[in-house]
């Protein structure tokens, strides 16, 4: 930011070094979307606007696949929403780009709705509300693999 580079063209990413010598263990990345410039969506990670993506769902697939770092999360939301039973819990479905539009509506959707059964699965009483931005929001370009990992995610939001 001191070089005069906007702060909506910072994004921290971690990627495992995969070098044995060590020479680049940290990556740091800029990116520019092309055209518009706030194309991407600013993932949360606060508590209470999450977002999880990596290893959560597969390509056009719906199954809820929760990492050690989502069952944490979910442990604290669920004890939060015991102590708190006038808050609700949003789940909101993101895919990548490919498909139609109609097509991702509905898997971004069939995303929260299986994610919400996790959170009822572990008891959380609360209420939860489902919705689906489908593609609408990417927050990483759906031009690489990786990319497209990341836009198939799901974001928890306390309300």
């Amino acid at each position: 930011m001191q070089r005069g580079l906007p702060e909506r063209y910072m994004s921290l990413d971690q990627a495992a070094g995969i070098d044995s010598e060590l020479r680049e263990p940290l990556r740091f990345e800029l990116y520019r979307p092309s055209g518009i410039p706030d194309a991407y969506e600013k993932v949360q990670f606060v508590f209470t606007n999450m977002n999880f993506s990596d290893a959560n769902f597969a390509y056009d697939s719906d199954e809820f696949k929760p990492g050690d770092a989502f069952v944490a999360y979910a442990d604290s939301v669920k004890t939060y929403l015991d102590l708190h039973s006038d808050k609700t819990l949003t789940i909101v479905g993101h895919t990548d780009n490919v498909g139609s539009d109609k097509y991702n509506l509905q898997l971004g959707l069939r995303r929260a709705k299986n994610a919400r059964t996790y959170f009822t699965d572990l008891g959380v009483n609360a209420k939860i509300e489902v919705k689906s931005m489908g593609k609408s929001r990417p927050a990483a370009s759906n031009e690489t693999p990786e990319g497209r990992q990341k836009n198939r995610r799901v974001n928890f939001i306390l309300e």
